[in-house]
């Protein structure tokens, strides 16, 4: 089953946008995605996404990642024990982005 991706955009006072995610970031929905983050990049130096409802994070998800993070201040938010912890390790993304993790 494919769980619908959404995706919801605040302003922060400091400036920063922050993109709560909640559903499955894959192949299909990734254009969606990454859409929603050029977006909000093109008005604010710093992303925050949080991810603690994110189910699923592929490739194409990660990729989209990689790419907002070479043109803003990035930072994640996972949530304790996620699943796409380990993706996130593995991609070497924790290199390019602050990793936060929300109790």
């Amino acid at each position: 089953m494919v769980d619908d991706l959404h995706i919801h955009v605040d302003t922060n006072p400091d400036g920063a946008a922050t993109l709560t995610v909640a559903g499955e970031i894959d192949m299909h929905s990734a254009p969606q995605f990454r859409h929603a983050l050029a977006q909000a990049a093109t008005s604010h130096p710093r992303l925050i996404v949080d991810l603690t409802a994110a189910a699923y994070l592929d490739s194409a998800g990660i990729a989209a990642l990689f790419d907002s993070a070479r043109h803003t201040e990035l930072e994640l938010i996972l949530g304790p024990g996620s699943l796409i912890t380990p993706v996130i390790e593995i991609s070497k993304l924790d290199r390019v982005a602050t990793i936060s993790v929300r109790q």
